[in-house]
C-alpha cells in the first residue's frame, strides 16, 4: 500500500509539471523585442491565450497562441490585421522565462535579435 501511495504522489507531481504554464512569467509583463536594427517591439503574452505586439512603428498585430499538450511548443496565430492567406502559425519551443530575464536568437543569416521581459506593461 505504502508502495502505490508514494507511486501515486509521483506520478501527480510528474503531472503538474508537465502541465505547468511555460507562459505564466509572461503574463502582466512586457517582451521587448529588439531587431538587429535597432528597433523595439513590445509585445504582450496573455494567460487567455491572446497575444499583442505593438511595434515601433506605430503598427500593431493580435492573434491567438497555443500550447502543444506536451508543453514543449507553442503556435502563435495573426488575427488582426488579416494575415494573408498563405501566413502559416509561427511555432516556437516554449521556455519558462519571467520579468529580469534576457536572451538573443539568431535568424538564419546570423542577424540577432536581443529579447527581455521587463515587470509590467
Amino acid at each position: 500500500m505504502k508502495r502505490i501511495l508514494l507511486a501515486a504522489a509521483a506520478f501527480a507531481v510528474s503531472a503538474v509539471v508537465a502541465h505547468a504554464d511555460p507562459y505564466a512569467g509572461y503574463y502582466g509583463n512586457t517582451v521587448n523585442i529588439t531587431s538587429p536594427d535597432g528597433t523595439t517591439d513590445k509585445a504582450y503574452v496573455n494567460e487567455d491565450g491572446t497575444w499583442e505586439r505593438k511595434n515601433s512603428d506605430g503598427t500593431s498585430l493580435k492573434g491567438t497562441y497555443t500550447v502543444a499538450e506536451d508543453g514543449k511548443s507553442a503556435c502563435f496565430t495573426q488575427t488582426e490585421p488579416p494575415p494573408a492567406a498563405d501566413q502559416k502559425p509561427a511555432c516556437f519551443p516554449t521556455d519558462d522565462r519571467k520579468a529580469g530575464d534576457t536572451w538573443e536568437t539568431k535568424d538564419d543569416k546570423e542577424n540577432v535579435t536581443k529579447w527581455s521581459i521587463t515587470e509590467g506593461r
